[in-house]
């Protein structure tokens, strides 16, 4: 059914084409290059290389060639991700991180390649920055974190415990249950930061390299709804004013150690 929309959709587009007299010129001109003049370049091209094939062939080489390009153009027009990316920025919670000539690489890269990048940051502050891939994932980049290398993935979910025994884990205990710490003796302090932003979004990877936090989740396709923009934009300042607060501590902890 969604195929079947879309090849509707795609039509009416491919109407719409030819009902300006302008565009019935260009695209007259189009076909003129497809059918007259570009077989025959394609014919000189391959006699210069030592090949010799007719017209015939010629055309259908590159109807095949145009077909290809037609499919790959309607997967970046369908894209579910950079739907969702330009609804976010049409939303005024985020905007586009990217140069034009970025976004414009990354959009004609989706004709060659599966997968694609977009950046996004919160309208009204300078982080995190925001990396949204076309395979759902979702990167949070925060900078200049004074503290150790640090990794935190999620493992697979623990065996059954009861809900009296849940009940008296501390929210570190709770998280410990459902992620691994590498190196496994960090701080105390580091692993409840970490569980404060395990409670606002179930990451699958969290990592701490250079002064740059990483923070890995999926996003929905459904993002690409506009009332999801306003959750997605709540979710990222709570993760946000966790990691300043974090930020924050650890310049005041390195102050006080400087002053003894």
């Amino acid at each position: 059914m969604k195929d079947e929309k879309f090849l509707t959709r795609v039509g009416r587009e491919f109407a719409e084409l030819f009902r300006k007299p302008t565009l019935v010129f260009w695209n007259s001109v189009a076909v003129f290059l497809m059918v007259i003049i570009l077989p025959q370049g394609i014919i000189a091209t391959l006699e210069k290389l030592g090949w010799s094939i007719d017209r015939k062939t010629a055309l259908i080489l590159l109807v095949v060639v145009a077909f290809l390009f037609a499919w790959r153009l309607t997967r970046l027009l369908d894209n579910q991700f950079r739907r969702v990316k330009s609804q976010l920025v049409s939303s005024g919670y985020f905007v586009d991180a990217q140069r034009r000539s970025t976004r414009l690489f990354n959009s004609l890269s989706l004709l060659f390649w599966d997968t694609n990048e977009y950046w996004l940051a919160p309208s009204d502050q300078d982080s995190p920055l925001i990396m949204i891939r076309d395979d759902s994932e979702v990167v949070l980049g925060f900078y200049n974190l004074d503290c150790p290398n640090l990794l935190v993935v999620r493992k697979s979910v623990p065996d059954s415990i009861e809900e009296d025994e849940w009940a008296d884990l501390s929210s570190l205990e709770r998280a410990l249950l459902f992620y691994k710490f590498f190196p496994k003796d960090a701080e105390e302090s580091m692993k409840e930061f970490f569980c404060s932003i395990a409670d606002v979004v179930l990451f699958y990877k969290l990592e701490i390299r250079d002064g740059t936090l990483n923070i890995f989740f999926e996003l929905s396709s459904n993002f690409d709804m506009p009332e999801h923009a306003e959750y997605f934009y709540d979710l990222v300042t709570q993760v946000g004013s966790r990691v300043f607060e974090f930020r924050a501590r650890t310049a005041m902890n390195l102050n006080s150690s400087e002053l003894h």
